[in-house]
């Protein structure tokens, strides 16, 4: 359960960057056609929104719990930055544009974070081989209920 959790994990965590590079690029294209800045921002918003509901349904294991709730962060703090970003696109203002920035700042400064936890960082664990005790010659093989004779 804690190996399926953290490959989860890994990939919502690829999820943010891909919401990270997408805001990050819409909000960087003000003179991009409005009606297409509208609809992709609409989209990203919908991305985020997906993207946090998922992480708050799927419950971690309980050595897992503190790397959830920084994804469940992370992905909050995108989705707010959407929000506000689809909220500049409807009324494209300074005050907005700077307040979508630093929300966006602030996401991007949890979602590094994640990325350093080591949860993030391990590899898939080898499973270790199942002991079987060699069996000596002439003899049957020895099964479980026979171990320790």
């Amino acid at each position: 359960r804690t190996e399926t959790y953290r490959r989860a994990a890994r990939a919502w965590l690829a999820d943010l960057q891909r919401v990270d590079g997408e805001l990050t690029r819409l909000v960087s294209a003000p003179d991009m056609d409005v009606y297409v800045l509208a609809q992709a921002a609409q989209a990203a918003l919908e991305q985020s929104t997906a993207l946090a509901q998922a992480i708050s349904l799927l419950y971690p294991p309980a050595s897992l719990t503190s790397l959830r709730d920084g994804l469940q962060e992370s992905a909050d703090l995108y989705l707010e930055a959407a929000v506000l970003l689809n909220r500049w696109v409807g009324e494209p203002t300074q005050e907005l544009y700077v307040q979508t920035l630093e929300a966006l700042r602030v996401a991007r400064a949890t979602c590094a974070a994640l990325v350093q936890n080591p949860w993030m960082q391990a590899e898939t664990p080898v499973t270790s081989p199942v002991y079987v005790p060699a069996t000596p010659a002439g003899q049957a093989p020895a099964t479980p209920a026979t171990w320790g004779e």
